[in-house]
């Protein structure tokens, strides 16, 4: 299952990259609470920030639950 989440998050990253935009890892939080680490590009980011309260986008050394700050 972890080889098959690391494959999906690379081919995701390697998509993201092909079409020249940046990913941003969003910490999305499931029904029962459990946290999800996604890679979603911009669009998908600043709609999970405004429509889930909980949810965050994770940078390098802190996080932000502002939309704007979805690259």
């Amino acid at each position: 299952m972890k080889r098959l989440l690391a494959m999906a998050g690379a081919m995701a990253m390697l998509a993201s990259l092909a079409t020249g935009g940046r990913g941003n890892f969003v910490v999305h939080f499931d029904r029962d609470g459990n946290p999800q680490e996604l890679l979603m590009s911009a669009g998908a980011c600043r709609h999970h920030l405004k429509a889930h309260d909980s949810d965050f986008v994770q940078g390098v050394s802190t996080h932000s639950y502002n939309p704007e700050d979805c690259n």
